[in-house]
């Protein structure tokens, strides 16, 4: 939230037990990883994960649909996100 989104976009996601091992990305059409968001294992409850419209780098990418994906203790999880400029 928000989506589409300028500035920024927030995503939570929940951890059922602790030393779960998560990864989530965003990814743009062509399937390649723009930014890792998050990574390792964490605690059990609700966690949250932002992104500003940047690539690994930090620069700002194009407008338009990028895909946020990953896993949660070996459970896909996904949502599309669209940045505007």
């Amino acid at each position: 939230m928000p989506n589409p989104f300028k500035d920024a976009t927030r995503m939570q996601y929940a951890v059922d037990k602790a030393g779960t091992a998560v990864e989530i990305g965003v990814y743009d059409l062509a399937g390649r990883l723009v930014q890792q968001l998050a990574t390792g294992t964490q605690s059990a409850g609700i966690h949250e994960v932002s992104w500003d419209g940047g690539d690994s780098a930090g620069n700002k990418v194009r407008a338009g649909v990028y895909f946020v994906r990953g896993t949660v203790g070996g459970e896909r999880i996904g949502a599309r996100v669209m940045y505007l400029k």
